[in-house]
Formats: C-alpha cells, sequence, structure tokens
C-alpha cells in the first residue's frame, strides 16, 4: 500500500479474509476493512482448530479455494519444514511458524518486551530511563524520538541491563523512549513507549566582580539551548528582587553602574522563553569597592622625636579595613600595616608609625608620604595621600670596635648613621653592669682614644673594659651602640 507490506490471511473466527501490516520484524492486524472474497490474490490460512495450513485464494464469483482444490474450500497440508508467517491464536502478532511432518503448524515462542518503563527527568539535561523484565542474554536498544519525530537508537546495551542515563537531551524538551528487545535468532519485541520533558536550564556559575567604587560585573554561564532572553534582578536584602535588566538570548554578562560606594547587592539572573518559562539562577551577594578616605592628616606622634600619627574620616559604604603604605621619595610606596575599621569616639581612624628608626631611606628631618587605602570583599580602592616631615631622632652608632693599640692606649671606632649628631657620649664598665661616663666628645669624628693610667686611674693595664656610644644633639640622644670588649695593655 505504498508505506509498509501487507499480508492476507484468512480469518477463522470471521470466516473472512483480514491483513497483517509488518511493523518492525513482526506482522500486526490492522484495522482495515476485511478482504472481500472474491478478490483475486493468494492468502495464508490458518486452521486453529487443527493446528494446518494452506495457500488459498478467492476466484472472480467470491468462492475460497486451496491450492490444490479446485472445488469447495479444503485444506491440503502444506510441506513439512516449510517456515511461514502464521498467525498465533489469542494475539494481534503473525510469528514465525514450521510445518512439522504431519503437516501441522507449531510456533517459535513469543518474545515478550521488558516491562514497567519508567522516565525521571534528573536535570534539564538528563533523563533516567529504567525497566523489568530484561532478558538474560540479547541485546536491548534504547531507541528516542524527540517530540513527534521518528525513534532512533540512543544506546546498545546488553541483556540483564535495566536502566540508562541519557545525558545528550536537550533543556525545555520532549522526548519519547522505548526500549526494543533483539535476541540471538533475530526475534524482536518492542514496549510500548513513554515520554517525558525537560524543564528550561537555569544560568550557572554566576559570579560577581567590582571594577569600581559605582559597578559590580555580573559573568554567568548559558546553560540554555532554548532560551529567548535573561533578566537580571537585584535585591537590597536578598528577599525581594526588582528587574534592572532584560537582554537578548545568549547573553553573559551585565555591569550594574548605579551604584554607591561599598554598597552591598544581592543578583540573580533568569533565563526566559516566549512561551512564558522560566529557569533562575542561585543568588549572589557582592560589594561595590569603597571609596577613598577622607581627610587624611600626618603629623608628629605623642613622642614627637620618634613617632609619626595618621588620622582620617572613613567613606560611605561596606569597609572591613585600611591599609596603610609609606613612602621616602613619595613615588615608592611599601605597606607598613593593615587595620580594621573601628573608628574613636570622634568617628576618626588612627594610626601611629612607631617603626621610623629602623625604616631605610629615612633622615632625620626629610619627608616622609603616606598612603590609606580602604578594603572590603571586593578589594581595595583608591589610596588617599599625606606628608609630614620625619622627626629628628637620631640613630645609634653601629660597628663599635675596641683595639689596643699601644701601651696605654684604646682606640675606640664606630659608624654614625644620624646626620644630626653633633656629639657622642660614651660609656665605661669594668663588668659590663655598672657604667660610667667616660666622655662626651663634642663633633662629628666617629673615633675616640681612650687613655689607660697607673694603680689608681679609671682604666690601668690587664683591666677588661667594656664600651658603648651614644649619638647625642641639642634636643635628642640616640639608643645605645654595641658594647665593644678589649683588655686594656
Amino acid at each position: 500500500d505504498g508505506s509498509s507490506p501487507v499480508l492476507s490471511y484468512y480469518d477463522v473466527a470471521a470466516a473472512n479474509l483480514a491483513l497483517a501490516r509488518l511493523n518492525g520484524s513482526r506482522w500486526i492486524t490492522t484495522a482495515v476493512a476485511p478482504v472481500t472474497p472474491g478478490t483475486s490474490g493468494t492468502h495464508l490460512f490458518i486452521d486453529p482448530a487443527n493446528g494446518l495450513a494452506d495457500i488459498a485464494y478467492s476466484d472472480a464469483a467470491g468462492a475460497l479455494r486451496a491450492r490444490s482444490s479446485g472445488g469447495s474450500f479444503a485444506v491440503t497440508r502444506l510441506y513439512s519444514g516449510r517456515a511461514v508467517v502464521a498467525h498465533q491464536p489469542g494475539s494481534n502478532v503473525l510469528f514465525l511458524g514450521t510445518i512439522d511432518n504431519e503437516g501441522a503448524l507449531s510456533f517459535e515462542p513469543s518474545l515478550a518486551p521488558v516491562t514497567a518503563l519508567a522516565v525521571t527527568v534528573a536535570s534539564a539535561h538528563r533523563i533516567d530511563v529504567s525497566w523489568s523484565n530484561s532478558p538474560a542474554t540479547g541485546t536491548l536498544l534504547v531507541e528516542r524520538a524527540a517530540g513527534s519525530g521518528s525513534f532512533s537508537t540512543v544506546a546498545t546495551l546488553a541483556g540483564g541491563a535495566t536502566a540508562y542515563v541519557d545525558t545528550t537531551v536537550s533543556d525545555f524538551s520532549t522526548y519519547n523512549y522505548r526500549v526494543r528487545i533483539v535476541d540471538a535468532i533475530g526475534r524482536e519485541a518492542v514496549s510500548d513507549a513513554i515520554s517525558a520533558a525537560t524543564p528550561l536550564a537555569a544560568p550557572t556559575d554566576l559570579s560577581a566582580v567590582s571594577p569600581s567604587i559605582n559597578e559590580i560585573s555580573l559573568s554567568w554561564t548559558d546553560a540554555s539551548a532554548a532560551e529567548s532572553g535573561y533578566v537580571v534582578q537585584r535585591s537590597l536584602d536578598g528577599q525581594n528582587f526588582d528587574t534592572i535588566a532584560a537582554l537578548p538570548d545568549g547573553s553573559t554578562d551585565y555591569t550594574d553602574d548605579t551604584l554607591s560606594s561599598g554598597a552591598s547587592r544581592s543578583y540573580r539572573v533568569i533565563a526566559t522563553t516566549t512561551s512564558g518559562a522560566a529557569a533562575f539562577s542561585s543568588a549572589i551577594t557582592a560589594l561595590s569597592l569603597p571609596d577613598v578616605p577622607d581627610d587624611l592628616v600626618a603629623g608628629p606622634g605623642a613622642d614627637p622625636s620618634s613617632t609619626i600619627d595618621l588620622t582620617w574620616s572613613a567613606p560611605s559604604g561596606a569597609v572591613d579595613g585600611y591599609k596603610i603604605a609609606r613612602s621616602s621619595d613619595g613615588v615608592n610606596f611599601t605597606d607598613i600595616a593593615s587595620i580594621g575599621p573601628q573608628a574613636d569616639s570622634n568617628g576618626n581612624l588612627t594610626f601611629t608609625d612607631t617603626n621610623l628608626p629602623g625604616g631605610a631611606g629615612f633622615a632625620e628631618g626629610s619627608v616622609c608620604t603616606y598612603q590609606v587605602r580602604a578594603f572590603n570583599s571586593a578589594g581595595e580602592g583608591d589610596a588617599i595621600e599625606a606628608a609630614s616631615d620625619v622627626p629628628t631622632w637620631l640613630r645609634a652608632p653601629t660597628n663599635l670596635t675596641a683595639t689596643a693599640t699601644s701601651p696605654g692606649h684604646i682606640t675606640l671606632n664606630w659608624t654614625n648613621p644620624s646626620a644630626g649628631a653633633t656629639g657622642f657620649m660614651i660609656g665605661y664598665s669594668t663588668n659590663g653592669l655598672g657604667w660610667t661616663i667616660l666622655a662626651n666628645p663634642s663633633g662629628t669624628s666617629t673615633q675616640y682614644v681612650v687613655t689607660t693610667g697607673p694603680a689608681g686611674s679609671l682604666i690601668v693595664p690587664g683591666t677588661g673594659c667594656y664600651f658603648w656610644v651614644i649619638a647625642t644633639s641639642a634636643d635628642n640622644s640616640s639608643d645605645y651602640s654595641n658594647t665593644a670588649i678589649v683588655t686594656a695593655s
């Protein structure tokens, strides 16, 4: 009939000829009108009463005749061993049959399809298929049809299999599944089909960064092949969201540039379709960068000879803390501290730099420049800058040595790192515990010669001598140098 092969056979119960249509490898009786006797052609006749089969035809007068009989209908046994397609009583299926030596028709045992076919939609891109009554041998073909399309095999499994996970499906799509059994002799049994529909896929991997104090930039992964667009929503409390943007399909980023500094906002992105379907991403919360601190002032600290105090005001918005950097040239800055956001009772933030004496590159009376930057979870904001004179403290002399250079003399040498020193103080001890001021030489010389004397003098030959040196000026004095030890000669 132009679509699939059709077989005519004699239906004993209806006393008429009927049709079967080939479906895969099985002949299925159809609902078409029976073949009217008198129609020319050759037909298969099965008599279920005695299991005999013959080839019959209807003549022009409408009489149904056997192949070997020219008179009224009679059954003639087919040759033994002849394989025929035959209708099995009690079913609507034509099975493979065989004529035995007595002319009786026997059937191959029927192949039962799998049962309890079920589908579970695990996600927008996964459907789980399961079934029961799987044969121990043979092959199982999992067949899938998209929508109203044709079935095709998506998996070939060994006998005994009872499940298949399909991860090749698209989101927002309908699929039909069935399972076909094929045994070792080529027989097939196909289950009824079952349908499943995947949901629209939501955007994934939503993340946020703040490129400036007024912006939060969002990015996400487009996980859907069916969306018609995206909606970006924002919330102040993480609960109540408002739409701030509608984007075309395929979009994967958006920048919210309407923010104040240090602003906290929650965001989510929704995939949408023209039919009204929607799929929501997970919500995330992000901060914009903090603004520049205000009113930074740098000046002498509580000990004006060795400390510098910084004070400033906090910017608006969320701030987790502040980073302080220092420079000796106003160009190259080094971070020296990170502090929390706590302000004093007047709303000011403070920091005291007490490490000036050890700061390489700083000379007494030079200019020291500071930067303060606010930071939060989004990163660091821009810096505010202020400068202060370095206090005129003095650094301790270094590399002090004591040498018995000749009988009656001890020569002290040291290095002076303080340009502001106008003199020195030299200390002496015989045991390193009780000290005496030995001399206060003025000027910038870094050598001093000690004279030893006879018994009764301050320093006599054979005595162990301990020395230190302090740098001095009109206003300040340094810490002690290292201790030098020598035996007087």
